[in-house]
C-alpha cells in the first residue's frame, strides 16, 4: 500500500530528526532519552519507536506487536501519521487481529484532521472494494477534497478518472490537466501516464519528444512501466535513434524494478 511507502520516506526523516535525541553512535535507541520524550507526549519519538519495530532496526527485533502498541500510543494523542499506521495495522492484521472497520476508524481520525494520505488511502480501498464495500461516489469525494488540498496523488488519480469516465462525465482536457498539473509537482504515475498518453497519441496529439520527457522523469523515481516504454521505444527507433543497446538497458532496468514482461522483450530483442 502506499502507506508503506510514505512511512518509509518519513521514517528517513524522522533519523535524521532524532539522531541527536534519542540513540547514540551506535545506532541503538537511547531508551533513557525515549523514557523522557515520551513522558512529555513527543509523538514523532514515539512514532520513530513504531517504525524501529515495524522495520527491525536501531537494535530492536521486527515485532509487529510492538510496533503497534507504539504507533497506538501516539495515534491516541492525536498524530495523524500513527494513525495511518494503526489503521494499516488493522487493515492487513498486522500486530492486532485484522478488523478493517476499525481501521477505516483510525483512517477518519487522520482525515478529520485533513491528512490527504489518509483521504487517498481509504479513497483507494472504496474504489478497489477489496477491504471494504466498494463506493465510488466516496472514492471521488475523497479524491476531490485531499486534491484541493494539495495532495498531487490524488490529483493523478482525479485525473484518470476524468479520462476514463469513472464514476463523473468523461472530460480528457481536464484529465490532462490534472496529469499535467500531478505531473509537474513530481507525481511519478502522472508523469509515467502522460509518456504512455502522449506515445500512443490517442487522447491528444502523437507526441514522441513530450512522451520522452515525461518518460525519463518518471523513470528517475524507478516507474517500470516508463523503463518498459523507453526501451520499447529504443527498440523501435520511435522518437530517438534505433538502439538495441540502449533499449536492453531500459528493459533491464523495467525488470530489476519488477516488470516481468520486460524479461520477455531482452529475450526477443535480438532474435529480429
Amino acid at each position: 500500500m502506499i502507506f508503506f511507502l510514505n512511512r518509509l520516506i518519513f521514517l528517513t526523516l524522522t533519523i535524521i530528526f532524532l539522531q541527536s535525541t534519542v540513540y547514540a553512535e551506535s545506532r541503538t535507541i537511547n531508551m533513557e532519552k525515549v523514557s523522557a520524550a515520551v513522558a512529555k507526549g513527543d509523538v514523532e519519538v514515539i512514532h520513530f519507536m513504531g517504525n524501529s519495530y515495524f522495520e527491525g532496526l536501531y537494535g530492536n527485533p521486527k515485532d509487529y506487536h510492538k510496533a503497534f502498541e507504539w504507533y497506538e500510543k501516539s495515534a491516541k494523542l492525536g498524530y495523524t501519521k500513527s494513525q495511518i499506521a494503526v489503521a494499516d495495522m488493522y487493515f492487513n492484521g498486522f500486530g492486532t487481529d485484522k478488523n478493517p472497520a476499525k481501521g477505516v476508524e483510525w483512517l477518519q481520525k487522520a482525515i478529520n484532521k485533513n491528512d490527504t494520505n489518509a483521504m487517498v488511502l481509504l479513497a483507494i480501498m472504496y474504489s478497489k472494494g477489496n477491504i471494504i464495500e466498494k463506493n465510488n461516489k466516496k472514492y471521488l469525494e475523497l479524491l476531490k477534497k485531499a486534491d484541493a488540498l494539495g495532495n498531487y496523488g490524488a490529483t493523478s488519480l482525479l485525473g484518470v478518472a476524468y479520462l476514463q469516465g469513472d464514476g463523473l462525465e468523461k472530460n480528457q482536457d481536464k484529465g490532462i490537466e490534472l496529469l499535467t498539473n500531478a505531473s509537474n509537482h513530481g507525481n511519478t504515475v502522472a508523469q509515467s501516464m502522460l509518456g504512455s498518453i502522449y506515445y500512443q497519441g490517442k487522447l491528444i496529439n502523437q507526441d514522441y519528444t513530450k512522451a520522452l520527457t515525461y518518460l525519463l522523469k518518471a523513470a528517475e523515481s524507478n516507474d517500470n512501466s516508463a523503463e518498459f516504454l523507453l526501451g520499447y521505444m529504443y527498440e523501435k527507433g520511435h522518437g530517438v535513434e534505433k538502439d538495441k543497446v540502449k533499449a536492453k538497458e531500459w528493459y533491464e532496468r523495467s525488470k530489476a524494478h519488477g516488470n516481468k514482461t520486460a524479461e520477455l522483450m531482452i529475450n526477443l530483442l535480438f532474435l529480429s
